[in-house]
């Protein structure tokens, strides 16, 4: 089931800093869609990987079908994002894993199943390309191996796609030790993705056991990241990435370019748990930093230095300003241009424990020690829900797993969430969403695409529909307006209710006009008595239609 942006789910946005940084963090917390399965199945944990590419997402369920597996696939239809294919394996059976990692390139998804059956193989990489009629329902179109593979190496816990070069991680592979690690990386041939071997396998430089090296993995470009959160030079499992840096005669000539770490290790910081590859920037979470608070977390960035890659220790570190013990920041990341992602799935929120994602806008001037720009927040999560479990960032969309959301009364079953992004389709440097949450340009159709970049005809030549756009401002106090659009006269209503479905406020009621029309509601009930903080839906039923959306009331 997928519900868009008409019946979104209200975030709460904490921004913290003014101009233009701040409207480039209010719109890529816009959430427009929330992305679950059609038919929901019971502990499937839709959400334990998500990737977003342009209007295309990916989610893993690793657990759905006793731990076989499947990977869904969502593309935006012209109204919003639908399911449009359920991925699985040819070969899959029972504790496979199979979407324990996802990764999307243009027509590209790529999905890993470190488990697979019989239990003596490494793991193994799927890869679909979309077909020319369109996403379906379907098995591999390749499948990716090591070469040198053996049992339980884990290969395919994390991946990566950028173009032409995937990066798969093989944390439990056993090299000059036990479970050290590995990477490898494969090349698109000319012809196509076909079955295929690495062109090249990544170890560290100094190997140690239970280093877990590979354990996650990013490239962007001709940088490839790899953590290994359990390396223990400088402490007892502080930590490590690693950066590999794309020779002139191709990967396959790589070797590592320097060796990644916090500037104040600790044990059990477990930094290299996810990374990240920006511009000019790799990034490393640290879950259990304590700098913060004890396991608060902590998102290390290291910015190449003028001379290059080499040994060093972070530019920055990023935190969370709600910062609290056991929030694990730093769990998943990602980082795409100047924008980094990071979630803290044991956020406690309001004493909630959810979850929450957090977004860090690269300055001017470069990183410095910075608390988020923006914060994302679902108030449809309940404790637990670990929401922030993974992350994606992926124009013009960012998306959030939460691995343990209850859909349609199945508990455990999963989902993501698809934040706007920065999409600047008609190239006038500023992002497509603030320009439609400032009025400046015009989305008739609520899809987050300016209509002036998809051929919508103008407003004056467009038919009208209902329409009920968010209201403003929100978060609110003490008051906001609710603006909406109806195509023909007649009965209907516009009202208020709590999240428990209860009546707060009829603020519209009876023969209602066509046209636009606006009301404001002044966070009072009925009866005239001020209700409290929270969330509330307001919902417009008009000409046979009802739309409904959700505000934040904060005193």
């Amino acid at each position: 089931m997928i519900r868009i942006s008409a019946r979104m789910t209200m975030i709460v946005i904490a921004l913290l800093v003014m101009g233009a940084a701040m409207a480039q963090a209010q719109c890529l917390s816009h959430q427009w869609a929330t992305l679950d399965a059609d038919h929901a199945i019971a502990g499937a944990q839709l959400g334990v990987s998500v990737a977003a590419n342009g209007l295309m997402a990916a989610a893993g369920a690793p657990e759905e079908d006793m731990g076989q597996g499947c990977a869904y696939v969502f593309e935006f239809d012209g109204a919003g994002m639908r399911q449009v294919a359920r991925l699985t394996a040819s070969d899959g059976a029972l504790g496979h894993k199979f979407g324990a990692s996802v990764s999307v390139f243009g027509d590209v998804v790529m999905v890993g199943a470190p488990q697979p059956f019989p239990a003596e193989l490494p793991g193994k990489v799927y890869v679909f390309v979309k077909p020319a009629g369109g996403w379906v329902d379907m098995v591999e179109t390749a499948v990716l191996t090591p070469s040198d593979g053996a049992a339980n190496d884990n290969f395919g816990a994390a991946l990566d796609i950028d173009d032409g070069t995937v990066v798969v991680g093989a944390y439990l592979d056993e090299g000059p030790a036990d479970n050290t690690g590995s990477a490898y990386v494969f090349e698109r041939p000319a012809g196509g993705w076909v079955d295929a071997v690495e062109a090249a396998k990544f170890t560290a430089g100094d190997p140690a056991s239970n280093d877990q090296f590979g354990v996650s993995v990013a490239v962007a470009g001709d940088i490839i990241a790899v953590g290994a959160d359990r390396d223990s030079d400088a402490a007892y499992q502080a930590g490590a990435a690693y950066v590999f840096e794309k020779p002139a005669g191709g990967w396959a000539d790589a070797v590592e370019n320097a060796k990644l770490s916090a500037n104040n290790p600790v044990d059990l910081d477990r930094l290299g748990l996810s990374v990240g590859v920006g511009d000019g920037f790799v990034v490393a979470g640290a879950w259990g930093d304590d700098l913060m608070a004890e396991k608060a977390g902590v998102v290390h960035v290291f910015e190449r230095p003028s001379g290059g890659w080499d040994d060093m220790a972070a530019t920055a570190e990023l935190t969370a300003t709600d910062a609290a013990s056991g929030d694990h920041l730093g769990w998943s990341v990602d980082a795409d241009g100047d924008v980094v992602m990071a979630g803290a799935p044991a956020n406690l929120f309001d004493g909630s424990g959810f979850g929450a994602a957090y977004l860090y806008l690269k300055p001017s001037a470069g990183w410095v020690d910075a608390t988020e720009d923006a914060s994302l927040l679902s108030y449809d999560m309940v404790s637990d829900d670990e929401f922030g479990t993974a992350v994606a960032l992926g124009a013009p969309a960012a998306m959030v797993g939460a691995r343990y959301v209850a859909t349609e009364g199945y508990s455990n079953a999963g989902a993501s969430y698809l934040f706007g992004g920065a999409l600047d389709c008609n190239a006038n440097e500023r992002l497509d969403l603030c320009e439609i949450l400032d009025g400046s340009a015009v989305d008739a159709n609520g899809n987050g695409i300016l209509d002036e970049c998809e051929g919508v005809a103008s407003a004056s030549q467009a038919p009208m529909t209902l329409a009920l756009p968010q209201n403003h401002p929100n978060p609110f106090n003490p008051s906001t307006e609710i603006r909406f659009t109806i195509p023909t006269a007649g009965p209907g209503s516009l009202r208020v209710f709590d999240l428990h479905g209860r009546l707060v406020r009829t603020l519209a009621q009876g023969n209602l006009p066509a046209g636009e029309g606006s009301v404001t509601w002044h966070g009072r009930d009925d009866s005239g008595r001020s209700v409290g903080s929270g969330v509330y839906i307001y919902r417009l039923a008009a000409s046979g239609q009802r739309m409904e959306r959700r505000m934040v009331l904060l005193k």
